[in-house]
């Protein structure tokens, strides 16, 4: 699994992989497309290399959205991944961000930094199972909120979830690489 994960991370350097999980099984549980592909542009200026992942058509879909946004694509390894693979991929990267779903389990299971981005779903019952892991959320769902019907109408408590939140618990988890302090010379 090693070896073909590096041959499909073709030259990129395993150790600054952020990999990136756009997908999930319902909407409501889905942070927009732009949000990802900024999430995406701001990490590569931090020195990582996103990492899109995903399997089957709905996840296929919300990747094309999110590299449609995009100047210059990110590697896709959507359909591409076998679980052991996928598990090789996870353990080699420096981190993880993704919407509440089963990759997201799989990724703090395997111990690395987890960023876990949760709309109407209780995360004191689905949260990720790791003290390398954060859970973000806007602000609490509303009282009268279900998870298939927002009352305050497109999922705030998801949706307005910023992509700096994200880059400062990723900074915060020590994923994203510190500047090297640069000797000066007189």
């Amino acid at each position: 699994s090693d070896a073909a994960v590096r041959n499909l991370l073709s030259g990129q350097a395993e150790n600054t992989c952020l990999v990136v999980h756009v997908g999930a099984t319902k909407t409501y549980k889905m942070w927009h497309p732009e949000q990802f592909a900024s999430l995406c542009q701001r990490a590569r200026r931090a020195g990582l290399t996103p990492v899109l992942i995903g399997a089957g058509h709905k996840d296929r879909m919300q990747i094309a959205r999110v590299q449609s946004f995009l100047c210059e694509p990110v590697l896709d390894l959507c359909d591409q991944l076998t679980l052991s693979e996928l598990i090789s991929l996870l353990q080699h990267s420096q981190g993880y961000v993704g919407n509440d779903s089963g990759p997201m389990h799989l990724a703090a299971a395997c111990g690395i930094p987890v960023v876990a981005l949760f709309g109407p779903t209780d995360e004191h019952i689905w949260h990720p199972l790791s003290d390398q892991a954060r859970v973000l959320r806007w602000q609490p769902c509303a009282a009268k909120c279900q998870r298939s019907n927002c009352v305050r109408d497109s999922y705030p408590c998801l949706q307005r979830i910023t992509v700096d939140q994200v880059m400062d618990t990723l900074s915060e988890l020590g994923v994203i690489p510190r500047p090297q302090a640069q000797r000066i010379s007189r």
